[in-house]
C-alpha cells in the first residue's frame, strides 16, 4: 500500500536471536524442570510396591525409554553396576502396558 505524503513507514524489526533467547530459554526451561522434579523410584521401592524381586523389575524398566541408566553395562565385570531411576511417568506407562495385557489373557 502506497504511503501518503510525509508519512513515515512503520519500521518493522526482526527480533534477533539474543532478544529471542530468554523467550525460548523460559519455555524450554519449564519443560526440562517439570522432567526433573517428577518423582523417581529406586528399583527396590518398585519391587516392593509390586511385590517383584528386583531382578524382575531390573528386567522389567532396564531397556525401557525414559529410565536414568547410571553406571556402566561393562561386560568386563561379572556383575553389571548400573543404577536405575525410574520416572513415575514411565513406572505409570509400564503398569498400564503390563495391566492391559493381563486383561487380554
Amino acid at each position: 500500500m502506497p504511503l501518503a505524503r510525509g508519512q513515515k513507514a512503520p519500521i518493522i524489526r526482526k527480533l534477533s536471536i539474543l532478544e529471542e533467547l530468554p523467550r525460548v530459554m523460559a519455555s524450554s526451561f519449564q519443560l526440562e524442570t517439570s522432567a526433573h522434579t517428577e518423582r523417581h523410584y529406586a528399583v527396590t521401592e518398585i519391587a516392593e510396591m509390586w511385590n517383584l524381586s528386583p531382578d524382575k523389575v531390573r528386567e522389567l524398566f532396564e531397556n525401557e525409554p525414559g529410565v536414568l541408566v547410571l553406571g556402566e553395562r561393562s561386560p568386563r565385570h561379572k556383575r553389571r553396576y548400573v543404577t536405575l531411576r525410574i520416572p513415575h511417568s514411565v513406572l505409570e506407562r509400564v503398569h498400564h502396558r503390563l495391566s492391559s495385557k493381563l486383561g487380554v489373557r
